[in-house]
């Protein structure tokens, strides 16, 4: 009788209006699936904001004629393999950032697997220093070697040439640009020797009817 009972019992509680725990099981589950949802969207959203920010991506150049490519998840030195790296900055004041190279063994010009950028002043060069571990890296100890870099010529031209004020125009004393005489409306030396030249044969000849 009391096994009969139990689900007769289930059945009044849910047409009284409770849920039953499969019903609640259920909800939660699906509480649970928004929240991750709305936390990876938040996460993706900052880590996307952080790549379209990262001051050192382009194209740089240092004064022993090696280039630099750095993009959002690769680094290509001369015509080497891009290498694959992470940022790994933590605490900065956007005057730094830390990389890690993951493919150390593709690369042999760096001689280390983390980089340490540093930016001063000037957005167009920055110093690369190379360390062999983190906590080296960290505390700017044990460099290996440091080397610096700017941002590779083409950038700079098409920064001044953007930069660049354009040529005023002479004016007269009513405050009118003058208009610049074009090369065919400025008399050669030539041209006015054959005009002189003529004007005397002209004269010459009326000389002679007379």
């Amino acid at each position: 009788m009391e096994l009969l009972r139990r689900p007769c019992r289930a059945v009044a509680l849910a047409k009284a209006g409770h849920f039953s725990p499969l019903t609640f099981h259920y909800s939660k589950a699906r509480a649970v699936l928004l929240v991750v949802a709305i936390t990876f969207v938040v996460a993706f959203r900052v880590l996307t904001a952080q790549v379209d920010e990262a001051p050192y991506f382009g194209d740089w150049e240092n004064d022993r004629g090696n280039t630099l490519q750095i993009a959002s998840d690769s680094i290509k030195v001369n015509t080497e393999k891009p290498v694959r790296y992470d940022d790994i900055t933590e605490d900065s004041d956007e005057t730094f950032f830390v990389l890690q190279i993951k493919d150390s063994s593709e690369s042999s010009y760096f001689g280390g697997n983390f980089l340490r950028i540093t930016f001063v002043k000037d957005p167009d060069h920055f110093t690369m220093s190379i360390y062999k571990t983190l906590p080296d890296t960290l505390k700017k100890e044990n460099e290996v070697k440091r080397i610096e870099w700017s941002a590779a010529a083409e950038e700079k031209e098409e920064t001044d040439q953007t930069n660049q004020p354009k040529e005023e125009q002479p004016k007269d004393d009513q405050g009118h640009e003058k208009a610049t005489p074009s090369p065919s409306a400025t008399s050669s030396p030539a041209r006015l020797n054959s005009q002189l030249f003529h004007n005397a044969d002209r004269d010459r000849r009326k000389n002679v009817r007379l």
